[in-house]
């Protein structure tokens, strides 16, 4: 099919035919404020290095074990949050490079030829299409809403987007990696008051 109005539809994985001009699976304006949210309070986790100054009783123990083991869970709770956000941004940050890809790839199209394509109907069904002259892409700004822009805001845009996604993914590595050693901490810290417990005990029954 070949239209004069730009009707191509450009996504992360395929192209199709839709009305009025071309489209482009960017990231929304929602993907943006994800990227850009602030950063999670986490409480630092202090290693324990002398037990003996930290317990001046055994009957403070169990309250301890248990502050310990509620933050030992929130480390944890944090950390399943905060690798979800690490998956979904390494998801983001493919399509919108694919969909730089595909914006190059018209911007880069020969002005005074059609663009041969192909557009998805259903899963598996393709069909054929020739676009001329594409001068303006759509990227999505939210849910069912896209807005029109020429091939250089779009870039702009596009580039943008993928400089914060690269941002965010590292703040989100960091953040991961502090989460670990907090949990370590506390790990450790457990055991060596579970441990110092033990041995009071006993202690208290040689006598």
């Amino acid at each position: 099919t070949t239209h004069s109005n730009c009707t191509l539809v450009v996504t992360s994985h395929s192209f199709a035919t839709t009305t009025n001009f071309s489209h482009i699976d960017a990231m929304s304006e929602e993907t943006k404020a994800d990227v850009s949210s602030d950063a999670i309070p986490i409480p630092r986790a202090e290693f324990i290095e002398d037990v003996e100054k930290v317990v001046s009783d055994i009957t403070e123990l169990p309250g301890l074990l248990q502050k310990l083991d509620s933050n030992h869970r929130l480390y944890k709770q944090i950390e399943a949050d905060v690798a979800a956000r690490r998956d979904a941004m390494q998801m983001k940050i493919p399509q919108i490079q694919k969909a730089l890809a595909m914006l190059d790839l018209l911007d880069q199209q020969e002005k005074d030829k059609p663009l041969d394509t192909h557009f998805e109907i259903s899963d598996t069904v393709y069909a054929n299409a020739s676009v001329e002259k594409p001068e303006h892409v759509c990227l999505w700004i939210g849910a069912g809403v896209l807005l029109q822009y020429k091939f250089e805001e779009a870039h702009e845009l596009l580039r943008k987007n993928l400089k914060t996604a690269h941002e965010k993914l590292a703040s989100l590595e960091e953040t991961l990696d502090f989460l670990k050693e907090q949990a370590i901490t506390t790990e450790v810290n457990m055991s060596r008051l579970y441990n110092y417990q033990v041995q009071l005990r006993r202690q208290s029954q040689l006598r």
